[in-house]
């Protein structure tokens, strides 16, 4: 019995180890940079199966006042590289998943998004 125990543990454990977290879905952040977004503003990170991402800051009237859209790789498994096609911003971040959060920083920016 003891060994049975053993072995069911040891199996959860390796499945759940395996898991790598996913970075596809919708992210948002009230602050950047350290700083809260300004009008109540909100950051969303949206990353799509298809390998794209659209990033927008809206304010409180829910007008978006910045925003970009690109590609996104798989660098790890917790770690991805992303690329600016159009908009604001930097042309180049990387981000990496802890939990339910998603930290991406770039050249003089940086954020950390929550799970929507």
């Amino acid at each position: 019995m003891r060994s049975v125990r053993t072995l069911v543990l040891l199996t959860v454990a390796v499945v759940l180890g395996g898991c790598s977290p996913s970075f596809k879905g919708v992210w948002v952040a009230d602050a950047l940079n350290g700083k809260p977004i300004p009008d109540d503003g909100v950051a969303t990170m949206t990353i799509n199966n298809d390998g794209s991402f659209l990033y927008t800051v809206t304010n409180s009237k829910d007008e978006v006042v910045s925003g970009a859209s690109g590609t996104w790789d798989k660098d790890s498994s917790n770690a991805i590289r992303i690329f600016k096609r159009t908009g604001d911003g930097p042309d180049r971040a990387s981000g990496t998943v802890s939990g339910n959060k998603l930290m991406i920083v770039a050249d003089g920016w940086a954020g950390t998004f929550a799970r929507k």
